[in-house]
């Protein structure tokens, strides 16, 4: 949290130039904190990254959320975080853990990984025709 930086009452800036002064420092201080933030996030995200840690970003993802609607880049990461994960839920056949993260993230992509290999192809018996799944 950003905290709002005051001055004693008998410091306080008498001429409206200086309070514009002392404003101007408190929003450079807030960009400057907000600034830091994300750029140590990235540093966070790319030291993971390097050492594929998909459990620490995913739990990231978890703690610190997306946001409404993440950016097309974040969606593209985190579904290769997803499928890593689900690659390896899947060889330790831990499959409760593997659907809990599908119902984790919203993603249509994420149904779509889902299903994937899991859909049955059924035929009518009478006509033969495809029946597709709801």
């Amino acid at each position: 949290r950003a905290r709002a930086v005051e001055l004693p009452a008998s410091k306080q800036p008498c001429t409206p130039q200086h309070r514009q002064a002392g404003q101007l420092a408190a929003e450079c201080l807030q960009q400057w904190q907000r600034s830091w933030r994300t750029e140590m996030l990235r540093n966070i995200i790319t030291f993971h990254e390097e050492r594929n840690d998909v459990g620490m970003l995913l739990a990231l993802v978890a703690v610190l959320g997306l946001g409404k609607e993440p950016d097309a880049r974040v969606r593209r990461r985190v579904m290769r975080w997803v499928q890593g994960a689900s690659e390896v839920l899947g060889r330790m056949q831990a499959f409760v853990a593997r659907a809990a993260l599908f119902r984790s993230l919203p993603f249509n992509e994420v149904v779509v990984l889902a299903q994937r290999n899991t859909q049955l192809s059924l035929r009518c018996s009478h006509c033969k025709q495809m029946v597709e799944p709801s």
